[in-house]
């Protein structure tokens, strides 16, 4: 079963399309699945990430394999912390076909 991550974060005025570019770091991640990348309309600033792994602990693995100096570069993007709204997993799935 695969789990989802939902955050949040807020873009320091011109970071966006960094921040954007700084997720590719995900695509050579072991057990990354994929990541959804939703924008507030209103406040542009705004973003929301929906993360797909394979397990909790790949997560983790990516998560510690990130060297502090990666960490504060990713961080100095933003306006706060990445907020987590959540860890899930899914329990049904549906759409049109």
């Amino acid at each position: 079963m695969t789990v989802k991550y939902v955050f949040e974060v807020r873009a320091k005025p011109g970071e966006v399309s960094n921040i954007l570019l700084s997720f590719d770091i995900y695509k050579r991640t072991s057990g990354f699945i994929k990541m959804e990348i939703l924008e507030d309309p209103d406040y542009q600033d705004r973003i929301f990430c929906i993360e797909e792994w394979l397990s909790e602990i790949d997560h983790k693995r990516f998560v510690a394999s990130l060297t502090q100096k990666e960490q504060a570069e990713w961080l100095s993007r933003f306006v706060g912390a990445p907020q987590l709204h959540g860890k899930f997993v899914a329990i049904q799935s549906f759409g049109k076909s």
